[in-house]
Protein backbone atom coordinates (compact mmCIF):
# COMPACT_ATOMS: atom_id res chain seq x y z
CA UNK A 1 0.00 0.00 0.00
CA UNK A 2 1.24 3.47 -0.89
CA UNK A 3 2.12 5.51 2.17
CA UNK A 4 1.50 8.86 0.49
CA UNK A 5 -1.48 10.84 -0.76
CA UNK A 6 -0.68 10.12 -4.43
CA UNK A 7 0.23 7.04 -6.44
CA UNK A 8 2.14 8.54 -9.37
CA UNK A 9 3.72 11.86 -10.39
CA UNK A 10 3.04 13.29 -13.84
CA UNK A 11 5.10 16.19 -15.19
CA UNK A 12 3.60 17.44 -18.47
CA UNK A 13 5.28 20.83 -17.93
CA UNK A 14 9.02 20.58 -17.43
CA UNK A 15 12.38 22.14 -18.15
CA UNK A 16 13.90 20.93 -21.43
CA UNK A 17 17.56 20.40 -22.34
CA UNK A 18 17.93 24.19 -22.92
CA UNK A 19 16.72 24.90 -19.36
CA UNK A 20 13.52 26.40 -20.83
CA UNK A 21 10.09 25.76 -19.36
CA UNK A 22 7.96 23.81 -21.85
CA UNK A 23 4.79 21.85 -22.27
CA UNK A 24 6.11 18.39 -23.18
CA UNK A 25 3.59 17.23 -25.81
CA UNK A 26 4.23 13.48 -25.65
CA UNK A 27 3.74 13.48 -21.86
CA UNK A 28 0.14 14.69 -22.18
CA UNK A 29 -0.97 11.15 -23.10
CA UNK A 30 0.89 9.34 -20.30
CA UNK A 31 -2.19 9.08 -18.01
CA UNK A 32 -3.92 7.10 -20.76
CA UNK A 33 -1.32 4.36 -20.42
CA UNK A 34 -1.62 4.08 -16.63
CA UNK A 35 -3.68 1.07 -15.54
CA UNK A 36 -6.32 1.31 -12.84
CA UNK A 37 -7.70 4.35 -11.06
CA UNK A 38 -4.76 6.29 -9.67
CA UNK A 39 -4.23 9.48 -7.71
CA UNK A 40 -1.83 11.45 -9.92
CA UNK A 41 0.18 14.36 -8.53
CA UNK A 42 0.59 16.88 -11.34
CA UNK A 43 4.08 18.40 -11.44
CA UNK A 44 4.31 18.20 -7.65
CA UNK A 45 7.19 20.20 -6.24
CA UNK A 46 9.15 20.09 -9.48
CA UNK A 47 7.40 22.89 -11.34
CA UNK A 48 4.32 24.68 -10.09
CA UNK A 49 1.69 24.40 -12.82
CA UNK A 50 0.17 27.75 -11.75
CA UNK A 51 3.49 29.59 -11.67
CA UNK A 52 3.39 32.95 -13.51
CA UNK A 53 6.07 31.43 -15.77
CA UNK A 54 3.61 28.82 -17.08
CA UNK A 55 1.53 29.92 -20.07
CA UNK A 56 -2.24 29.82 -19.46
CA UNK A 57 -2.81 27.92 -22.70
CA UNK A 58 -0.53 25.12 -21.41
CA UNK A 59 -2.54 24.89 -18.20
CA UNK A 60 -5.72 24.69 -20.28
CA UNK A 61 -4.31 21.85 -22.38
CA UNK A 62 -3.17 19.91 -19.31
CA UNK A 63 -6.63 20.33 -17.73
CA UNK A 64 -8.22 19.14 -20.99
CA UNK A 65 -6.19 15.94 -20.84
CA UNK A 66 -7.14 15.43 -17.19
CA UNK A 67 -10.77 15.57 -18.22
CA UNK A 68 -10.16 13.01 -20.98
CA UNK A 69 -8.55 10.58 -18.50
CA UNK A 70 -11.41 10.76 -16.02
CA UNK A 71 -10.70 7.34 -14.52
CA UNK A 72 -7.85 8.94 -12.57
CA UNK A 73 -7.87 11.62 -9.87
CA UNK A 74 -5.48 14.49 -10.58
CA UNK A 75 -4.08 16.46 -7.66
CA UNK A 76 -2.89 20.03 -8.32
CA UNK A 77 -0.87 21.84 -5.64
CA UNK A 78 0.33 25.42 -5.96
CA UNK A 79 2.03 28.31 -4.21
CA UNK A 80 0.17 30.62 -6.62
CA UNK A 81 -3.51 30.08 -5.75
CA UNK A 82 -4.43 33.49 -7.13
CA UNK A 83 -4.25 31.97 -10.66
CA UNK A 84 -6.43 28.95 -9.87
CA UNK A 85 -9.82 30.63 -10.16
CA UNK A 86 -8.98 31.64 -13.76
CA UNK A 87 -9.54 28.00 -14.77
CA UNK A 88 -12.93 27.46 -13.09
CA UNK A 89 -14.75 25.12 -13.20
CA UNK A 90 -12.34 22.21 -12.91
CA UNK A 91 -13.06 18.73 -14.25
CA UNK A 92 -14.82 16.41 -11.79
CA UNK A 93 -11.65 14.35 -11.31
CA UNK A 94 -9.35 17.26 -10.35
CA UNK A 95 -8.57 18.30 -6.76
CA UNK A 96 -7.01 21.74 -6.31
CA UNK A 97 -4.92 22.87 -3.36
CA UNK A 98 -2.26 25.22 -2.12
CA UNK A 99 0.90 24.96 -0.03
CA UNK A 100 1.64 27.01 3.07
CA UNK A 101 4.49 27.05 5.57
CA UNK A 102 3.81 30.48 7.12
CA UNK A 103 0.78 32.56 8.07
CA UNK A 104 1.64 35.00 5.25
CA UNK A 105 1.44 32.16 2.70
CA UNK A 106 -1.71 30.77 4.30
CA UNK A 107 -3.69 34.00 3.91
CA UNK A 108 -3.77 33.30 0.16
CA UNK A 109 -6.39 30.67 1.06
CA UNK A 110 -9.08 33.16 0.02
CA UNK A 111 -8.07 32.38 -3.58
CA UNK A 112 -8.29 28.61 -3.20
CA UNK A 113 -11.74 29.02 -1.63
CA UNK A 114 -12.91 30.60 -4.93
CA UNK A 115 -11.94 27.50 -6.90
CA UNK A 116 -14.80 25.42 -8.28
CA UNK A 117 -13.52 21.87 -7.94
CA UNK A 118 -14.74 18.67 -6.26
CA UNK A 119 -12.17 19.10 -3.46
CA UNK A 120 -10.16 22.10 -2.29
CA UNK A 121 -7.30 21.51 0.10
CA UNK A 122 -4.28 22.97 1.87
CA UNK A 123 -0.91 21.31 2.34
CA UNK A 124 0.87 22.61 5.44
CA UNK A 125 4.50 21.74 4.72
CA UNK A 126 7.83 22.61 6.38
CA UNK A 127 6.12 24.84 8.92
CA UNK A 128 8.19 27.87 9.88
CA UNK A 129 5.71 29.17 12.44
CA UNK A 130 2.39 28.40 14.05
CA UNK A 131 -0.45 28.93 11.56
CA UNK A 132 -3.95 29.86 12.63
CA UNK A 133 -6.14 28.70 9.76
CA UNK A 134 -9.79 29.48 9.10
CA UNK A 135 -10.68 26.24 7.33
CA UNK A 136 -14.27 26.91 6.30
CA UNK A 137 -14.58 26.02 2.59
CA UNK A 138 -11.63 23.61 2.71
CA UNK A 139 -12.30 19.89 2.15
CA UNK A 140 -8.97 18.26 2.99
CA UNK A 141 -5.71 19.05 4.77
CA UNK A 142 -2.29 17.51 4.22
CA UNK A 143 0.30 18.02 6.94
CA UNK A 144 3.91 17.14 6.74
CA UNK A 145 7.15 16.34 5.16
CA UNK A 146 8.85 18.41 7.84
CA UNK A 147 12.41 17.46 8.78
CA UNK A 148 12.16 18.99 12.27
CA UNK A 149 8.45 19.20 13.00
CA UNK A 150 7.10 21.35 15.80
CA UNK A 151 4.53 18.99 17.28
CA UNK A 152 2.71 21.79 19.11
CA UNK A 153 2.06 23.56 15.79
CA UNK A 154 1.01 20.29 14.18
CA UNK A 155 -1.28 19.43 17.11
CA UNK A 156 -2.90 22.87 16.76
CA UNK A 157 -3.52 22.25 13.04
CA UNK A 158 -4.94 18.80 13.79
CA UNK A 159 -7.27 20.33 16.36
CA UNK A 160 -8.50 22.94 13.86
CA UNK A 161 -9.13 20.23 11.26
CA UNK A 162 -11.07 18.15 13.76
CA UNK A 163 -13.21 21.13 14.78
CA UNK A 164 -14.21 21.53 11.10
CA UNK A 165 -14.41 17.72 10.61
CA UNK A 166 -11.92 17.96 7.76
CA UNK A 167 -10.10 14.77 6.70
CA UNK A 168 -6.36 14.93 7.45
CA UNK A 169 -3.46 13.22 5.74
CA UNK A 170 -0.18 13.31 7.68
CA UNK A 171 2.89 12.65 5.50
CA UNK A 172 6.17 10.94 6.32
CA UNK A 173 8.28 11.29 8.37
CA UNK A 174 5.94 12.85 10.95
CA UNK A 175 3.19 10.32 10.25
CA UNK A 176 4.87 7.93 12.70
CA UNK A 177 3.57 10.06 15.56
CA UNK A 178 0.06 10.39 14.05
CA UNK A 179 -0.47 6.89 12.62
CA UNK A 180 -4.23 7.09 12.22
CA UNK A 181 -4.10 10.23 10.07
CA UNK A 182 -4.18 8.92 6.50
CA UNK A 183 -7.61 10.23 5.58
CA UNK A 184 -8.95 11.27 2.18
CA UNK A 185 -11.93 13.49 1.38
CA UNK A 186 -15.15 11.68 0.58
CA UNK A 187 -17.89 14.32 0.43
CA UNK A 188 -17.92 15.98 -2.97
CA UNK A 189 -18.64 19.72 -3.05
CA UNK A 190 -22.28 20.55 -3.76
CA UNK A 191 -21.52 21.87 -7.28
CA UNK A 192 -20.25 18.39 -8.21
CA UNK A 193 -23.02 16.20 -6.80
Amino acid sequence: MNNDFFDIKWNPIDVDYDEQLKLIEHRLKIPGSIKGNKKILVNGEDIDIFSPLVDSSWIGRVLGHMEIYDGHTFILITKYPERCKDFNPYPKNVWVGMRASTQAEYIKDKHIKKVIAPFRFIWFQNLKESIRPALGGIDWVIIGEDDKPNHIWISNLLGECMSYTIPIFVRPPIDQRYKRKKEFPVRVRRAYR
